[in-house]
């Protein structure tokens, strides 16, 4: 009886780290191209730690698409207007880039930046059909 708890007491950390990668989602608003025409709108899951993960979204047609995401800290300078009207200048954010591969060939790519204290990110992208997106999460 002993051993066996021991057993699972020791695999326990291990079964809580496997599948339990933090995610967020990303929103993927078609703004030229086919699916703009059809008003289409994607969600992606990204997967990862840190600075880089995974990417994962199925196009209109049940195509899946996915790749490697990552980001650099303090890569870019912005404005940001702030509750009440006021403007911060050259607040650093974090620049991020997302590429990968849709089943068919189709490839995409999507630059964003984030906020670092918020954690969330705006950019744009476009795939090799032609349709161009914006995206936020």
């Amino acid at each position: 009886m002993r051993v066996r708890r021991r057993i699972y007491l020791a695999l326990l950390p291990l079964a809580a780290l496997a599948g339990c990668a933090p995610q967020r989602t990303m929103q993927i608003i078609p703004t030229g191209g086919p699916f703009a025409a059809a008003g289409v709108k994607i969600t992606a899951v990204m997967t990862g730690s840190g600075n880089s993960g995974r990417i994962k979204f199925d196009l209109p047609a049940g195509v899946t698409c996915e790749g490697p995401w990552n980001v650099v800290p303090g890569g870019a300078l912005s404005n940001t207007t702030g509750v009440g009207g006021y403007t911060r200048s050259n607040v650093a954010r974090d620049t991020g880039t997302a590429v990968g591969t849709c089943g068919g060939g189709v490839t995409f790519q999507f630059d964003f930046t984030i906020d670092p204290d918020t954690k969330r990110g705006e950019g744009m992208g476009r795939d090799s059909n032609g349709n161009f997106y914006s995206v936020s999460f």
